[in-house]
């Protein structure tokens, strides 16, 4: 081989290993980018103050999020005329979002001067606020009213919110896009709390792609909504309903394939008003 031919492959030797270090560093740089994760949850309201307006929550990269609420979560109200906005995936969603729950309103699952199962006769104190109503009990959450009292002598109203709308992913979202939402369950409505507009649509759901366990226009547990009021659900056309493979597996939301396993257009346990599915 000749002296030319060497010089040639030891130059090309040479610039293989920095394109290859030039690679390995990009990548390991790239592999260090955390994902969030927010272990509780997140509100689009206070924890027991009024919010005068509306709120407005948009996820758009989060790996892990234990439930969304659009509304508040011990008490208060959001007063806007518009009530709560939630869009879960953008245009700008590069990473999976794992969510458990979706509310579009408020909390409100505690006990509210009520007994506490298994405990002394008593109203619940500041440190019992997180303290899960047992679905057994007697003065369980179907009987919260607006006036309840918290901590038995600061007065507070359970969560109310006046409407909510929430959008999964953006229309047309591509073929990439629609597979990086996954939802446990979804509600319209609130976990316990009120959602109170009258003759007017006071749910309102947009899917436009993802995977979810279970839709429901109204409320889980408790609470109340408006009288005369729609829940609304409009699918987009590619939306599948009723898919078995979409199941809760060791992650909640994490389905198999694209789509909704259950769509219902009332609540859980909570009376509905009028439904409309599209």
């Amino acid at each position: 081989m000749s002296r030319f031919s060497k010089s040639v492959e030891a130059r090309m030797k040479r610039f293989l290993t920095m394109a290859l270090a030039v690679m390995a560093f990009t990548m390991a740089n790239a592999q260090v980018t955390p994902h969030p994760t927010i272990g509780g949850s997140v509100f689009g309201g206070g924890r027991m103050a009024d919010v005068d307006g509306n709120t407005t929550v948009t996820v758009v990269n989060c790996d892990t999020i234990s439930a969304v609420y659009g509304g508040n979560d011990i008490a208060g109200t959001v007063g806007g005329a518009n009530g709560s906005t939630i869009q879960i995936g953008t245009a700008a969603t590069t990473d999976m979002i794992r969510i458990g729950s979706v509310y579009g309103g408020g909390n409100g699952y505690y006990v509210y001067n009520t007994l506490i199962p298994g405990d002394a006769d008593h109203p619940v104190s500041s440190s019992e606020t997180n303290y899960t109503v047992s679905l057994v009990n007697e003065d369980s959450e179907g009987n919260l009213s607006q006036g309840a009292a918290i901590d038995g002598a600061t007065a507070c109203s359970v969560p109310k919110i006046t409407k909510t709308k929430i959008t999964i992913l953006p229309a047309g979202a591509d073929a990439d896009h629609v597979q990086r939402v996954r939802i446990g369950e979804l509600f319209g409505g609130a976990k316990n709390a009120f959602v109170t507009a009258t003759a007017d649509t006071s749910t309102n759901i947009k899917i436009n792609g993802g995977t979810i366990y279970a839709v429901f226009g109204g409320n889980n547990y408790g609470g109340t909504l408006g009288a005369g009021s729609t829940h609304k659900i409009v699918l987009n056309n590619s939306t599948t309903t009723n898919t078995e493979n979409v199941v809760n597996g060791d992650w909640t939301g994490f389905g198999r394939e694209y789509g909704i396993r259950y769509l219902y257009g009332g609540g859980n346990k909570v009376e509905a008003q009028n439904v409309f599915i599209s």
